[in-house]
């Protein structure tokens, strides 16, 4: 048997009163670790976005490929993917 009797009117003057709620405060503990994985990871993404180069045409692009290839210089070309660490994947080489 419950020896404790509250009254709707203890329980209102309670929430009205007494009761503060933290708000968000209370659910910061709740994130799952697979949730803080990526959200870290859409910052790192979001942080370094601006590392990806503007795309080239296709005649610019064969017009540098066949000046590096005449002079037998280094090219470097940026794929349109990213790695598993979100930077752009970049192949260097001589043509």
């Amino acid at each position: 048997m419950n020896k404790y009797h509250f009254s709707q009117k203890v329980v209102d003057q309670f929430f009205e009163h007494d009761y503060q709620d933290r708000g968000m405060i209370k659910w910061q503990g709740f994130y799952l670790s697979d949730h803080t994985v990526a959200i870290k990871k859409q910052r790192y993404k979001n942080k370094h976005v601006a590392k990806i180069k503007n795309p080239q045409t296709i005649a610019l692009i064969k017009q540098r490929l066949y000046y590096a290839m005449k002079n037998n210089y280094e090219v470097t070309i940026q794929l349109n993917e990213l790695d598993s660490e979100l930077k752009p994947i970049e192949v260097s080489g001589q043509i």
